[in-house]
């Protein structure tokens, strides 16, 4: 879902000629507490995470195939948009490229919505892309043509 806005913003990178930093944020089991569950997270959650890394790394090895632009990866933990926003603010970024992954209102409001919190919480411009029907073609350069604009 998250690799939607990959051509996007690899598109963006190559006209640029800036780095793409790839973030993944892993968010840690919560405790259970349960006797039978007692420690499952502790033993569970280190597993989880490395199949994150190794994830996000298979991206990068992707990514990078594809362009010729510098592309680093970083495993952050905590709450998504609290990490990513302030990633990005660390890094000084210009733009932060994410997917949505095109939930319903009631879903939103039940689970919150990543991209509506980093947009809060973010000081750095943000590009949504909303989920596609197609595959990620990372070779395909993404035509922006046409941009609104809102201003209130």
């Amino acid at each position: 879902m998250g690799e939607q806005a990959l051509p996007y913003a690899l598109t963006i990178a190559a006209s640029t000629g800036q780095p793409i930093h790839l973030v993944h944020v892993h968010v840690p089991l919560a405790p259970l507490y349960t006797p039978a569950m007692a420690g499952v997270e502790s033993t569970l959650d280190p597993t989880i995470r490395a199949r994150e890394v190794e994830g996000l790394q298979k991206v990068r090895e992707r990514v990078a195939a594809a362009t010729s632009v510098p592309v680093t990866t970083q495993m952050l933990d905590g709450d998504i948009a609290e990490s990513v926003a302030e990633y990005a603010q660390g890094k000084k970024a210009d733009l932060i490229v994410m997917s949505t992954p095109g939930r319903g209102a009631a879903s939103r409001f039940w689970f919150g919505s990543v991209a509506d919190k980093l947009i809060r919480r973010a000081t750095t411009p943000i590009l949504l892309i909303p989920p596609g029907k197609n595959g990620t073609d990372l070779h395909r350069p993404v035509r922006l043509s046409r941009l609104v604009i809102g201003l209130d």
